[in-house]
């Protein structure tokens, strides 16, 4: 009745930190549900919609996350690359239906959810940052946008290394093999 769904814009974000000492089959369930179906449930109906119009612009939120492993995002990263592959698979259909895709991989956002977050955020973003930065990216198109450049680009080169110099890496940057195994479930929130 409102008219046509020119943009749709999905981003839906659960953060329940999965350290490997302490997984609960339950909190991936839930980072799933929120994160990936809470997208997908969303966007079927959308993109019918746009399909039978002719046209339209999608847009799903992932993270850089996505681009490779990290210490308690077993749950949260999984979600999050499995956006990016989702919307790396509906491109092929999209593309023949006049539907832009797009997804958005942002780095770390000063939200609530990054206030869980045991790990060192570095360049951590206001909200208006980067939502400025995202409808930057809408207009600009191209179908991966990810920022900040310095924290993004250099994640997404560290994915091209062997998997063990990768480890390496992120375990020296997060100082994760100084940390104790054990964590308290009321520090993981």
């Amino acid at each position: 009745d409102m008219g046509p769904i020119v943009l749709a814009v999905f981003n839906a974000g659960n953060y329940i930190a999965t350290p490997g000492e302490h997984l609960v089959v339950r909190d991936f369930h839930r980072s799933f549900a929120v994160n990936y179906f809470g997208i997908v449930n969303g966007l079927v109906p959308a993109v019918d919609y746009m399909r039978t119009r002719g046209r339209g612009h999608v847009v799903l939120v992932g993270s850089v996350t996505a681009y490779s492993g990290w210490p308690t995002t077993a749950a949260y990263g999984g979600t999050k690359a499995a956006i990016n592959i989702l919307a790396e698979s509906l491109k092929y259909d999209f593309d023949k239906m006049n539907i832009r895709i797009q997804v958005m991989n942002p780095g770390f956002v000063d939200t609530p959810l990054t206030e869980k977050n045991m790990l060192p955020m570095p360049g951590l973003m206001p909200v208006h940052r980067a939502s400025r930065r995202m409808a930057r990216g809408i207009r600009r198109g191209g179908f991966e946008v990810t920022f900040p450049y310095h924290i993004s680009w250099p994640l997404k080169l560290l994915g091209l290394l062997p998997r063990p110099v990768g480890r390496l890496v992120i375990g020296l940057t997060t100082s994760w093999r100084g940390r104790p195994l054990y964590f308290d479930r009321k520090t993981l929130g």
